[in-house]
């Protein structure tokens, strides 16, 4: 992508420096401490960004350009810039002047990732100057290194370098302070903990990147119930831990910075290259070809050759008045001429020769340039290539997706009836998962295991209903019959006791259950949502 697409950024290293060296000159416009937000697409960056200034969690950037600060529900990017602002912390006049600085999702199309890269860039560089610290932002449900995650987090720390780490936060999105909330993952084993989800985060950070230390987090829902008086302390909490680590840190100067590359750019580099080398090759090979030229008119113009010698006896006058005799002056004179001759003979040997070899020069020369020419072929043909997959890839991990080898879902441990659940998963652009295979339901039962799902007592819904006809049970999406393909039931499943029209997953079995049910079951388990998607 795309480097050839498979991808990757060279370096925008900011430099780290010595505390009171910077001269603040743009400290009035840029009031300090200044706080980059990064994150993927759809973290909540912008959400984030206005609550700390003060404005509404949902605010539509009505006064900023290019999608600043504006908040919205959909999938795509709607900030497409990076954009700073000033304020006072949390909006209150009271507190410290800060710098908010919004920042594109990281992956969302790779054509226009290096545009995004490049703003970034130059808004640090030229702008913003130096930074105090770099929230790195991530949904609560990231528990886990997904490729979309490991992709974005080195893009972070080839942008800005080893040091980036010293002044780098964990932010956890989402993270709902509720008391349901956190009765679900206090039932966990382990408990999803705040420090559980930091020190898991630390401790694949430390495998993945090398770093020394741990890095410190907060965990600001900036959809908090402001009714509650225990979610609105936690909240004034994690947003003071924030505050004081900024103003903790030493700045990172952002001066020497170099735009980087994709793979996919690399790549096009090597072949603008060996295009370039191609065309120098053809330049030599015209030049050759007028030397041939050249030497060839030479030839033309001096080859003379002598006439053949005569057989019979050349004496006597009869023989002189029929052909031309010389006296030893004139005969003196014509040696001369044929030892000129001679040397013009010598020469036009020597330059045939010099032709021959310019001549096998420029055939050597010429295989080369086809070889060059095939082998630009063949990488055009790889980056292509290269670039569907990046494409495919990126377009698939966009959150809230995830690519498996069965197919693109995505996991929503929330409990839903039904209806709710084929709701969500439309708007989301998919449907209700459709399962094909004991490959897959093998997969998805282990994958939703991974999150953790079995220890939160959750099963998931299928796409699965006989709503129409009792006892046809039928895919909504597909419209096909579970008869005519894959179907894991469980032992005297479906037994429709209750009314039960729906279909879920326990395990990797599958159950019947009522349409209209999110609560709790006898069992204490509870219905969450797999949503799949074509493509």
């Amino acid at each position: 992508m795309r480097t050839a697409m498979t991808g990757v950024w060279t370096l925008i290293a900011c430099i780290h420096i010595s505390q009171g060296v910077i001269t603040t000159s743009n400290e009035s416009r840029y009031p300090s401490p200044r706080v980059v937000i990064l994150g993927a697409t759809g973290v909540g960056k912008s959400s984030l960004a206005n609550v700390m200034v003060g404005r509404d969690k949902n605010y539509e950037g009505t006064n900023f350009r290019n999608g600043c600060f504006k908040v919205s529900t959909g999938l795509d990017s709607i900030t497409k810039q990076t954009c700073a602002d000033q304020g006072y912390w949390l909006g209150d006049a009271s507190k410290q002047r800060f710098t908010i600085i919004d920042t594109p999702g990281f992956g969302d199309k790779l054509l226009e990732e290096e545009k995004t890269i490049e703003n970034l860039v130059k808004t640090l560089r030229d702008q913003v100057k130096y930074v105090h610290v770099f929230i790195i932002a991530f949904k609560q449900t990231d528990n886990r290194m997904t490729n979309s995650l490991r992709s974005m987090i080195s893009l972070f720390e080839k942008m800005f370098g080893k040091k980036f780490w010293d002044n780098a936060i964990l932010e956890a999105t989402h993270w709902n302070h509720g008391e349901d909330a956190e009765r679900m993952r206090m039932v966990s084993n382990p408990p999803i903990t705040q420090k559980f989800w930091t020190d898991e985060f630390n401790r694949i950070l430390k495998r993945e990147y090398n770093l020394k230390k741990d890095l410190n987090s907060v965990f600001i829902d900036t959809y908090y119930h402001h009714a509650s008086s225990h979610e609105t302390e936690v909240f004034n909490n994690n947003s003071q831990a924030l505050l004081d680590y900024a103003l903790s840190r030493e700045p990172f100067e952002c001066k020497d910075i170099e735009i980087a590359l994709t793979e996919i750019r690399e790549l096009q580099n090597h072949i603008d290259s060996l295009v370039r080398e191609e065309q120098d090759k053809k330049d030599i090979i015209q030049d050759l070809i007028e030397q041939r030229n050249n030497l060839q008119k030479t030839l033309t113009m001096h080859g003379l050759t002598t006439p053949s010698p005569q057989t019979e006896r050349q004496e006597g006058s009869s023989y002189c008045s029929k052909n031309k005799c010389y006296t030893p002056t004139e005969l003196s004179a014509t040696y001369a001429e044929d030892s000129t001759f001679e040397i013009e003979c010598k020469q036009m040997t020597e330059l045939r020769e010099e032709l021959d070899s310019v001549a096998q020069t420029a055939n050597t020369m010429k295989v080369q340039a086809d070889q060059v020419q095939m082998l630009l072929e063949n990488q055009g043909k790889e980056v292509d290539k290269l670039a569907q997959m990046l494409e495919k890839v990126l377009k698939n991990t966009a959150y809230p997706w995830q690519y498996l080898t069965t197919g693109t879902y995505a996991f929503f441990g929330e409990p839903h009836t039904w209806y709710e659940a084929m709701v969500k998963c439309k708007d989301l652009g998919g449907y209700l998962v459709e399962i094909n295979s004991q490959a897959e339901n093998d997969l998805l039962a282990k994958t939703v295991q991974s999150l953790g799902w079995d220890k939160l007592k959750l099963h998931f819904w299928l796409g699965l209903n006989d709503l129409k006809t009792e006892g046809t049970w039928v895919w909504d999406h597909s419209q096909r019959r579970v008869k005519d393909g894959f179907s894991n039931w469980k032992a005297g499943q479906p037994n429709n006791g209750g009314n039960e029209d729906c279909a879920l997953i326990e395990n990797v079995e599958w159950h019947d259950y009522s349409c209209n049910r999110k609560e709790k079951l006898g069992s204490d388990w509870t219905p969450a949502v797999v949503c799949e998607r074509d493509g």
